[in-house]
């Protein structure tokens, strides 16, 4: 009996660290909106110098890989829109 006890106790202990947890969060959060627009253009330049040191250039083979997918979308994309074009021309969907 004596366990149970404690145990709840623990427990409601624990959730109450949660609330109270979420609750200042929800605050810094609210703060974070009411600050002016500097903070976000501030924040911006950061994010973008820490993808900056983050990233790498590219080895030969990776850019080629990367070349390759490249322009075999856009050569996709063309020939798709091709086969719509030639479609609606022979139907004569879309004419006014």
């Amino acid at each position: 009996m004596v366990d149970e006890t404690n145990n709840q106790n623990s427990q409601n202990q624990q959730n109450a660290e949660k609330k109270q947890k979420f609750a200042s969060g929800k605050q810094q959060q609210e703060g974070e909106q009411k600050q002016s627009p500097l903070s976000g253009i501030s924040r911006f330049f950061r994010s973008g110098r820490r993808i900056l040191t983050v990233s790498k250039k590219p080895d030969r083979v990776e850019y080629s890989t990367i070349a390759k997918v490249t322009g075999l979308g856009i050569i996709i994309i063309g020939v798709i829109g091709y086969i719509l074009i030639l479609i609606f021309s022979l139907t004569g969907i879309g004419k006014a």
